[in-house]
């Protein structure tokens, strides 16, 4: 798979992620006339060097009308917080986290100021082991990174039941495993269960694992190739 591929699939997994987190969020939310839901806390991850790039930007909320001003951290050395204009006209507000700590960013819809305590947390592997078909990929595969990659062509047309077995300590969140044609199709399976394997080289298989003791939130990614 192309890199222009892989950074488009990804970057339209990203707004999916979004969309899913602001969902089924259970995090205490600030909302104002602009209707713009902001989470009052959120622990970010920080992942390796060598993970998928679009991870290492996480999304804080979306905002569909008004105008975005005064973004600022607290502490630019641990979370930096930007924003990104999409083709309806709303607006990605983002953060990308420099190392671990602690801050506060803020900004501003339309002069209405939100702000969200944010704590950023290196990443740790939540995973026992996942299993695709008949190939499973061990703990070790996760150790460092957050990313795995498979022969697409092992799974070209199958239909594969995909299990994930987590850590102790972990779950996942919303109980279902998204998955993300390369033809721009998806869908959500519930884990342990089966789906069709279609679309060609850059089907990615993505699930939102979260610490039950702290709340941070990581992506683990299995990408077939």
């Amino acid at each position: 798979m192309k890199n222009v591929g892989r950074k488009h699939l990804w970057k339209r997994v990203c707004t999916c992620v979004l969309a899913l987190m602001m969902l089924f969020s259970v995090l205490p939310m600030q909302a104002g006339a602009a209707d713009v839901e902001v989470p009052e806390s959120l622990v970010i991850t920080l992942y390796s060097s060598k993970d998928v790039d679009t991870k290492k930007i996480e999304a804080l909320t979306l905002v569909e009308s008004g105008k975005v001003t005064s973004l600022k951290s607290t502490k630019t050395s641990v979370v930096k917080i930007s924003k990104n204009t999409l083709e309806d006209g709303s607006t990605e507000i983002l953060l990308t986290p420099k190392k671990a700590g602690t801050a506060t960013v803020s900004f501003k819809v339309d002069g209405k100021k939100y702000t969200t305590a944010i704590t950023v947390k290196k990443y740790v592997n939540p995973v026992s082991s996942i299993t695709i078909g008949s190939t499973k990929l061990k703990a070790s595969k996760f150790k460092t990174i957050s990313s795995a990659t498979l022969n697409y062509s092992d799974f070209k047309g199958k239909k594969v039941k995909v299990k994930v077995t987590l850590k102790s300590g972990w779950k996942l969140l919303s109980g279902y495993i998204n998955v993300f044609y390369a033809n721009s199709e998806s869908t959500a399976i519930k884990n342990n269960k089966s789906v069709k394997i279609k679309g060609g080289a850059g089907c990615a298989l993505l699930m939102r694992i979260q610490n039950k003791k702290t709340g941070q939130i990581e992506l683990i990614s299995v990408t077939l190739e």
